[in-house]
């Protein structure tokens, strides 16, 4: 399938999610069913999420690298291969292949593709892979029992809170400052993501805003970046970890202001 093709199929899939959270909420708000349904329904939804949106990542890897996804620019490393082959390449000798945290599917990119693209374009994009990083510590949460997948909850998710002890309840919160819960603001990130990944030329800093402002020594993809000390200008040509500024300013940080697509 094209990227055109998986966008629409996960922004589809994404939207009547958030739809029958809209539901389930205005069902509990008029006592037509209980909290404890409520919560059910809502980790269910977020399971589904993170299922349909794992999916995406997966086929539009496996289209890109087959060279089938038709966004401009994206060129493999490996020649002639077929959907079906790339999937095998991927998979190895495992039965499966981990896509999250989202970094190995970036690494994975950079070995693969020509400069990672297009999944370097989530690269220093802080509110994206926040939200790809809280929504799978709460999946695994939801899925398993285990002491490890708890205490990795408690700890970052629910930040020793007890009264997020359930991850319906956090999923459900609207913290202060915002307008919309947790559950509702990954969903409208994780849409974001994949317009991102998906458009031939997307406008990133429209999509996702500003990027994160890293120090030298980070790892980032070949494009221009600048110095937020001197505002100089410096152009990375291969992914690789940045240098410091010619501004020698010791604690100057880059901010990246294109990614290149070759």
């Amino acid at each position: 399938m094209t990227a055109g093709q998986l966008f629409s199929e996960c922004e589809r899939e994404l939207s009547a999610l958030t739809a029958a959270n809209t539901r389930a909420k205005s069902a509990r708000l008029n006592g037509h069913i209980t909290l404890a349904d409520y919560e059910y329904t809502l980790e269910a939804l977020a399971l589904s999420s993170a299922v349909t949106f794992e999916s995406f990542i997966r086929r539009l890897f496996i289209s890109a690298v087959a060279g089938t996804s038709e966004i401009p620019h994206v060129k493999s490393r490996l020649k002639d291969v077929d959907e079906q082959q790339a999937e095998q390449i991927l998979r190895g000798d495992q039965k499966y292949v981990d896509w999250f945290p989202y970094i190995r599917t970036m690494n994975r990119a950079y070995k693969l593709l020509q400069n990672g693209q297009p999944f370097s374009r989530l690269h220093f994009r802080i509110q994206a892979n926040q939200a790809l990083a809280e929504l799978i510590t709460v999946r695994n949460r939801i899925a398993h029992s285990g002491e490890e997948a708890e205490a990795k909850y408690i700890k970052s998710i629910a930040q020793d809170d007890r009264t997020f002890e359930r991850p319906a309840r956090w999923l459900a919160h609207i913290p202060s400052g915002r307008s919309i819960s947790n559950f509702d603001r990954i969903s409208d990130q994780l849409r974001r993501a994949a317009r991102g990944l998906t458009e031939p030329k997307p406008d990133l800093e429209l999509i996702f805003g500003e990027p994160e402002s890293v120090s030298k020594g980070t790892f980032g993809p070949a494009g221009r970046y600048k110095c937020m000390t001197c505002v100089g200008d410096f152009a990375q040509m291969g992914a690789d970890v940045l240098p410091g500024c010619q501004c020698l300013t010791s604690n100057a940080k880059w901010q990246i202001e294109k990614i290149y697509v070759r």
